[in-house]
């Protein structure tokens, strides 16, 4: 199996999951905090995302995949608080600042790395 192609699918996969669980909280509490991270794009197959969620998300260490890290911490997140539970982020250095990126992510659109 190609390992690019495989990276590709966790990336896409991982969007999916983000999306699912946006949306499931958005039936919950459409007013929570967590869902001014990302803007909804209208068909609700892709988002782009603020520059909050970057700077709260990103990891601050060196990271192989810091894209998918951050969506499956901000997945995580979202999953926690449907539920309920604790979903704050914990960042390693407060100060750490991650660089900025191409903030919009789409399920049809070629992948930002």
């Amino acid at each position: 199996m190609n390992k690019m192609s495989s990276l590709a699918d966790d990336y896409f996969s991982q969007v999916e999951m983000v999306l699912d669980a946006y949306l499931e909280l958005q039936e919950i509490n459409p007013d929570h905090e967590l869902l001014s991270l990302i803007q909804l794009c209208e068909d609700k197959r892709g988002f782009t995302r603020t520059q909050e969620l970057i700077d709260r998300y990103s990891p601050r260490k060196a990271h192989p995949y810091p894209g998918l890290f951050l969506l499956a911490e901000y997945q995580r997140s979202l999953e926690c608080a449907t539920r309920g539970m604790d979903y704050k982020f914990k960042i390693e250095d407060e100060n750490a600042k991650p660089e900025e990126k191409n903030l919009a992510v789409k399920l049809d659109d070629d992948l930002p790395f």
